[in-house]
C-alpha cells in the first residue's frame, strides 16, 4: 500500500510540473500581445489555474495517509505538533473573517505543512525525474522569453536602450516569479540532476540569460551566489564564504546598471519591500487572527488584503510573530550548520529561500512551493551533508547498472 502510494504522488507531482507552462501561458499570450491590463489580470479558465490545487490538494491527502502507516520520529512528531498548533490558532482565531480568507490562508500554509507530510516518498531517484521535467519545461520558458524580447508588442514592463522588452518573464506574468523558477532549475541541475558538467555549464549560461531577460535583481544575486559556491569545493567552504560575500555585495550595488532599471533600483525597491515589513512587524501579535489576509490569493479573489510584497511580512500578517520568528530561526540555524559541514547543496537551498523569502510569496509560486517543499522534506529525512547525497548518487547508479 505504501509503495502504491509513493507511485501516485510522485507521478501527481511529475504531471503537475509538466503542465506548468499551461498553467501561466493565458497570461503570456495576453502580456506578449498587448491585452494585459494589470498583474492581477486572469486571463486563464478556472479549470486551468485550479490545476495547481489539485495537485497541492492531492499531494496533502496522501501525505496524511502516508503518515498515518508510518512510524513517528519524536523530533518531527514534536516539530509536527508544534505546527499544527500554531496552523490551528491562526485558523480558529480568523473563523469570523469569513471564508474567502480561510480558503486563501489555506492555499498559502498547504507548501509549509507538505514538509512534513511527503518525507516519506521522496528519494533521490524521483528528484532526478523532477530535474528532467524542470530542464525540459524550462526550454519553453527560455523560447518564450526569446520571443517576448523580440516581438513583445505591450512593452508592459517597459524598454532597454536598445528598444526591446526590458522584463520577460516566460510563461510567468511576474519577472520575479520568472526568474525564480530560472534559479530554481539551476538548483536542480547542479544538485540533482545526472547529467554531464558540460550540460551543467550550459544550464549556469542559459539561466543566466533568462534571469537577465526578467530584469529580477534577486535572481541575478541569487545565480551569482550558486555560481561562487558550486565553483568552490567543500572542504574550502568555510574559508571562501568571506570572499563570496563580499564579491556577492560589489555585484549587488551594480545591479541598477546590470538589470537597467537604474542607479535607484536598489533603493526602491529594497526599500519599499522593507518599509511593508517594518510597518507590519509594529503591528504584529504573537498569533494572528489575520489568516488569509496577507496573501496574493486575496486579491485576486477581490476580498480585503493586506500588502506584504514578501514571505516574511506574509508570515507576519498571516501567522503572527511566533510563525515569523519560528521559520526565520530554522533557517539561520540549518544555514549555519550548513556551512560548518560544508553542504553546499543545503547551503545553496537555505540562500535562495531566504533571498526568495525575502522578495516573494513563495508559498504561491508554483511549482516553485511544490519544489523546495519536496527539496526541504529531502533534506530532513537524509540529513544536510553532501557526502550523503553524493553517496545516494552512487547507489542510484549502480541500482542503474543492476537493472
Amino acid at each position: 500500500m505504501v509503495i502504491n502510494i509513493r507511485t501516485i504522488f510522485q507521478k501527481i507531482v511529475l504531471i503537475g510540473l509538466i503542465l506548468t507552462p499551461i498553467n501561466g501561458i493565458f497570461e503570456s499570450y495576453a502580456l506578449t500581445f498587448g491585452s494585459i491590463v494589470n498583474t492581477s489580470t486572469v486571463e486563464a479558465p478556472i479549470y486551468v489555474k485550479g490545476i495547481k490545487d489539485i495537485v497541492f490538494g492531492l499531494c496533502l491527502i496522501l501525505g496524511i495517509i502516508g503518515l498515518l502507516n508510518s512510524k513517528w520520529r519524536i523530533g518531527v512528531f514534536l516539530a509536527f505538533f508544534f505546527y499544527m498548533t500554531l496552523l490551528l490558532s491562526m485558523v480558529f482565531s480568523s473563523f469570523g473573517n469569513g471564508y474567502e480568507h480561510f480558503l486563501a490562508g489555506y492555499r498559502w500554509v498547504v507548501p509549509f505543512i507538505l514538509i512534513f507530510l511527503v518525507s516519506k516518498f521522496i528519494d533521490l531517484e524521483f528528484l532526478l525525474k523532477c530535474s528532467k521535467v524542470l530542464m525540459k519545461i524550462f526550454v519553453v520558458h527560455f523560447s518564450l522569453q526569446i520571443t517576448q524580447l523580440l516581438f513583445m508588442q505591450s512593452f508592459f514592463y517597459g524598454v532597454n536602450n536598445l528598444g526591446f522588452s526590458l522584463r520577460n518573464p516566460g510563461f510567468f506574468l511576474i519577472p520575479n516569479t520568472a526568474g525564480f523558477f530560472s534559479i530554481t532549475v539551476l538548483y536542480f541541475a547542479l544538485y540533482f540532476s545526472d547529467t554531464s558538467m558540460a550540460t551543467k555549464w550550459r544550464f549556469l549560461i542559459v539561466t543566466f540569460i533568462s534571469s537577465f531577460l526578467t530584469a529580477s535583481g534577486t535572481a541575478l544575486v541569487a545565480w551569482f551566489v550558486i555560481f561562487c559556491i558550486w565553483s568552490v569545493s567543500s572542504k574550502n567552504m568555510k574559508i571562501c564564504i568571506l570572499p563570496i560575500t563580499l564579491l556577492t555585495t560589489i555585484f549587488f550595488s551594480a545591479l541598477g546598471v546590470i538589470t537597467g532599471r537604474g542607479p535607484e533600483y536598489i533603493t526602491i525597491s529594497l526599500g519599499i519591500r522593507m518599509e511593508v515589513f517594518n510597518e507590519l512587524l509594529a503591528k504584529s501579535d504573537l498569533f494572528s487572527d489575520k489568516f488569509g489576509f496577507g496573501t496574493s490569493t486575496a486579491y485576486l479573489m477581490g476580498i480585503d488584503g493586506i500588502v506584504t510584497d514578501s514571505t516574511f511580512a506574509g508570515l507576519l500578517v498571516n501567522s503572527g510573530l511566533i510563525g515569523f520568528l519560528a521559520i526565520f530561526f530554522i533557517l539561520i540555524l540549518t544555514g549555519l550548520k550548513s556551512w560548518i559541514i560544508g553542504s553546499r547543496p543545503a547551503l545553496t537551498m537555505i540562500l535562495i529561500l531566504f533571498m526568495y523569502l525575502a522578495t516573494t510569496s513563495v508559498p504561491e509560486a508554483f511549482p516553485m512551493n511544490l519544489l523546495y517543499a519536496l527539496i526541504v522534506a529531502y533534506f530532513a529525512k537524509f540529513g544536510l551533508s553532501e557526502r550523503t547525497l553524493e553517496r545516494n548518487f552512487k547507489q542510484s547508479e549502480m541500482i542503474k547498472k543492476i537493472c
